[in-house]
This record gives structure tokens, C-alpha cells and sequence, in this order.
């Protein structure tokens, strides 16, 4: 089997099975209780997300310290809601923490119609993202000057309804989102097979927030039965032609009905009833060849053997849910384990020995009367231009942080936030050095300021490269032909002029290594494409 295939197969697999779903058991229609979970208009709800990934002793072979412990905070992350309050499509507040490991970033994000405030434990400001018309054009790929509906229908194979309304409000974005789920989410819903075991009961019991439970859905897959289940659903949607028929005529429809989506007609213009047609049967041909794509790919997996050790009886997935007298969902508990029976179907070493992921929520006042945080932005609030556009890069975001805060150690010391490099190689490759006959080593001076997130700009005045280094708080003035620097006016000697070559104006790499505050280190080899040296530091 291909490995390819085999990794696309796990992939697809472990997306399907986030969701499980049944026609009918015990009087109850699940599957459009998923429908009806997905439509909430308002509701408030707390839970969690933990991923632990149990990584095999392999994978830590030849780390030094500092990434063994990043290895370490990988191995369990968690995702905590203290509290998320929806009043609406553009209304909601949301307070929660980030875990991992022995760190916990606290954060909490406010919106409304018109901006969000996130604020984030450490972070010395609240970050303002702006959803008014114009902060939002642009954040929407091809709908944002008005896509046409062929690259709609490129889109069409990915889950209906990742589109995104830029030239709308926030509300509108919302109705969209609730319209596309309403008329479109049934094909892909109604089309997911019972669960392998599964199992529904009438309880009393009481659940947060207020209230009784009135059924209990128990549904589960272990082992190979997770593969059928997912093959099962390909098969269904294939088998469903008339369902993605009328799913693709309702998308034109919404598409339509929200000209604010962006979504255009061939000349640029308003959809028009002509153009259904043609995205239908479009979208069917599409979709259609991705579906079965996915089945052959299946089958083949399944014929050339070997899936029994991937999806070993160890792996699987169990849901629990609690449903209330109008079958809103108030309590979800999801666990996946995967854990292969060999190290990798390929036969090579597979660093990581199992992967687990549980999700657990607790929601109640559904569709009823929530009023959410509302954001408070102040005068000193940043926005992320200070961040996206900052010539400082990593640095200036470090420096943004209180130190003894867990989310600027997270930063630094385990991820290595601050930790900025820059590599060149013999002369002739690509951002290369150049050997004097002295022995001194030049390398090009903008790509090694752009490595270190400074800026370098020519100072007509003085009649000298100015060269900006945020991270460190210092200026550099160099003139080309001159062995004379500047670093914040204080005079040295460099120990080879500043020369231009093919267009570009290098610098001694040791004398510079110096002025940024940096390490080098010289790899020497008689294969040139092996010579490489590379200076390197630390900010924040």
C-alpha cells in the first residue's frame, strides 16, 4: 500500500469520526438533534479539550534539553472554557485557559457587532480586532473582491459552509452561517450511519445548569469497526445522488439570497437563475469524483491488508450525551483513542505510541434569553498590526508579555520564541557568503538584518546604510567602501570595508555577529555545498 494513501486514509477517518450519528433508536431522530445543536441561536456552556499524545522513546533520541521539554508540553494540551455565552450570531464572550503541561495561559475574547477584545493572562494589553465592513474585507480569500462561481465550486468539495461573508457585518455572517447549515447540512448529516454499538435510554438526571436529563445516547466503535463505520458514510453520500442535488441547489440559493457572501456570477456580476445549472451539475461532478476517489482509495486500503494494525481493537471512539425534554444536547463526553498494534504499517519506527482526545461540554439555556460580555476596548488597546507588520518580529511580541507571566516562559524558554538565525552558504548558492583573500567572511547585510527582524534603509544625509534593530534598541550606520561603524553613535573598526556585490552590500560576518549581539559558528567541509556558517541570538 501506498504510504500516502494510507496516512490520507487515517486523516479522513479521524475527521469523519468527531461526529457520530444514527436515523432512528428509541423514538429519538439523532441525527437531526445534530442539526438542531448546530442551529442553537443562543445558548451558555462550559467544557474542555485535552489531546495527550503518549510519544515513543525513539522520538526523543538526539534532542537536547530544551526540545525534550518541548516534546514534553506537546504530550498533553488542554483547552479549558470556564464560560462561553452566545446571544446571538454576533454577540459572545468566552473565558478559558490554555494548558500545557505545567503552564496555563488564561485568556478571555469579547465581540459584537462591531469589534472584538481578547486579552490574554501576561499579555501587558487587550488586542481590538475590528468587524466592521471595512476591517473585514480582505479576511476572506477569493470572496472578498467577489469570487465566481467556479472557485465556489473548487471550494464545494470541503464541508459546506467553511465560506466566509467579508463584506457584510458580523450578524450577517452569522445568518448566512445558520441559513447554510439549515438548507445544506442536511445532506451531509442525515447521510451518517448508526454507530456500531449504540444505545438510548430515558434518565432523570439533573445536569448543570439547571434542569433534568430525559435520555442518555451511549455510542461507540472500537477497532477496525471506526474504518467500516467511516467507509459506510462515503458509500451513503455516493448512494445519495438526489440528496446532493437538492444540497448544491440550496447553496446556490443561500449564495444568492446573500449577495453580501461575495459570491459572483462568471462576469462579476449579481448569480442569476441561469447560473444554477451549471454550478449544479458542476458541484455534482466534483464532489462526486471526490467521493469516489475516497471509496476506491478505501477499498484498496482494505484489499491490500494491514488495517487491522492501524485500527487495532485498542483504538476507539465512545460518545456520551445527555439530552433534556426538547432534545437539546446539555452534556457531551467524546473520548478517541488511537493506538496502532505496530510501530507503523510501513515497517519503519512510529515515534509516537498512542494519541487520545477527549472532549467534554456541559450547555444549558439553549435558545433562551443570554446576555453575553460585552468587550471593552481602551485608548492603550494594541490591535494585530503591531505584531503582523512589527520589524521586530517574535521580539517585539515577547517584549509585549510580562516576564514572570507563564505565557512569556511558554514563549521563550520552551518554545524559543526569542531564538533568531540566520544561515549562508558558499558562495554561488543562495543567500551565500563570500571568503576574502584576508581569511575575513562577508555575508549579504539585508538578509542577515531581515533574519534578525531589523530593517536597513539608505540615510541620504549621512550617505549611509542605517540599519534598525528593534530587538536590541540599537541603530547601525555603515557607509559603503568604509571600514568605519556606528552602533548608537559609538565609533569601532570593521575588519573588512562594507562592499557591494551583484547589487547587494556585504558585511563581515564576525565584526556584524558582534554589533546584533550574536553567536557564530563556521561549518567547515571540502564539499562546498556543505559549508555553511550561521549566526545566531536570543531576544526578549
Amino acid at each position: 500500500m501506498k504510504k500516502i494513501k494510507m496516512k490520507a486514509i487515517i486523516a479522513l477517518c479521524t475527521v469523519m469520526l468527531v461526529v457520530a450519528g444514527c436515523q432512528s433508536v428509541a423514538g429519538l431522530e439523532l441525527n437531526s438533534m445534530i442539526v438542531k445543536a448546530l442551529k442553537a441561536e443562543t445558548q451558555e456552556s462550559r467544557g474542555s479539550v485535552t489531546l495527550n499524545i503518549d510519544f515513543a522513546e525513539e522520538a526523543y533520541e538526539g534532542l537536547n534539553d530544551r526540545e525534550r521539554r518541548m516534546l514534553e508540553l506537546l504530550s498533553e494540551v488542554k483547552i479549558v472554557i470556564d464560560s462561553s455565552k452566545k446571544e446571538n450570531a454576533s454577540r459572545q464572550s468566552i473565558d478559558g485557559a490554555l494548558v500545557l503541561g505545567d503552564r496555563e495561559v488564561g485568556f478571555s475574547f469579547r465581540q459584537d457587532e462591531k469589534q472584538a477584545v481578547l486579552q490574554i493572562d501576561g499579555l501587558k494589553r487587550p488586542v481590538v480586532i475590528p468587524l466592521d465592513e471595512e476591517s473585514l474585507l480582505g479576511l476572506g480569500g477569493d470572496l472578498v473582491d467577489g469570487a465566481p462561481l467556479d472557485s465556489v465550486l473548487e471550494e464545494a468539495v470541503a464541508p459546506v459552509g467553511e465560506q466566509v461573508a467579508t463584506d457584510a457585518s458580523t450578524e450577517s455572517v452569522g445568518d448566512v452561517a445558520e441559513e447554510l447549515i439549515d438548507r445544506v447540512g442536511g445532506y451531509w448529516i442525515s447521510n451518517l450511519p448508526n454507530a456500531t454499538r449504540l444505545d438510548v435510554k430515558p434518565v432523570t438526571d439533573d445536569v448543570y445548569g439547571g434542569g433534568k436529563a430525559a435520555w442518555q445516547v451511549d455510542a461507540g466503535w472500537q477497532g477496525m469497526e471506526l474504518f467500516d463505520w467511516a467507509q459506510s458514510y462515503v458509500k451513503a453520500l455516493i448512494a445519495d445522488p438526489d440528496g446532493m442535488h437538492e444540497m448544491l441547489n440550496s447553496l446556490f440559493e443561500v449564495f444568492q439570497d446573500h449577495p453580501e457572501s461575495g459570491v459572483t456570477g462568471e462576469d462579476g456580476g449579481p448569480l442569476l437563475d441561469s447560473d444554477k445549472e451549471a454550478f449544479v451539475e458542476e458541484g455534482t461532478e466534483a464532489i462526486g469524483e471526490l467521493l469516489q476517489e475516497t471509496a476506491d482509495s478505501m477499498q484498496e486500503a482494505r484489499e491490500a491488508g494491514g488495517l487491522e494494525e492501524m485500527f487495532s481493537p485498542a483504538s476507539s471512539v465512545n460518545v456520551k450525551l445527555l439530552l433534556d425534554g426538547s432534545l437539546d444536547i446539555r452534556k457531551l463526553d467524546a473520548a478517541l483513542l488511537w493506538k496502532p498494534a505496530v510501530a507503523d504499517a510501513d515497517g519503519e519506527v512510529f515515534p509516537i505510541s498512542s494519541v487520545s482526545l477527549r472532549i467534554q461540554s456541559d450547555s444549558w439555556n439553549v435558545n433562551g434569553a443570554v446576555s453575553a460580555d460585552r468587550p471593552a476596548p481602551s485608548d492603550k488597546s494594541w490591535t494585530m498590526d503591531r505584531w503582523v507588520s512589527n520589524d521586530a518580529g517574535s521580539s517585539r511580541l515577547l517584549l509585549d508579555f510580562d516576564k514572570s507571566s507563564d505565557a512569556y516562559k511558554l514563549l521563550k524558554n520552551d518554545f524559543q520564541a526569542g531564538l533568531q538565525s540566520a544561515a549562508f552558504y558558499s558562495y554561488g548558492y543562495y543567500d551565500s557568503f563570500i571568503s576574502t583573500p584576508s581569511g575575513v567572511t562577508l555575508v549579504p547585510l539585508r538578509t542577515l538584518a531581515d533574519s534578525f527582524g531589523a530593517t536597513v534603509a539608505y540615510d541620504k544625509a549621512r550617505k549611509k546604510w542605517r540599519i534598525d534593530d528593534g530587538a536590541k534598541g540599537r541603530t547601525i550606520y555603515v557607509a559603503k567602501g568604509s571600514k568605519v561603524v556606528y552602533a548608537n553613535g559609538v565609533k569601532s573598526q570593521l575588519s573588512f570595508p562594507a562592499t557591494v556585490v551583484d547589487d547587494a552590500l556585504y558585511v563581515p560576518a564576525r565584526d556584524f555577529a558582534k554589533l546584533f549581539g550574536a553567536s557564530l559558528k563556521v561549518n567547515q567541509s571540502d564539499y562546498d555545498y556543505d559549508r555553511y556558517l550561521e549566526l545566531q541570538r536570543e531576544v526578549g
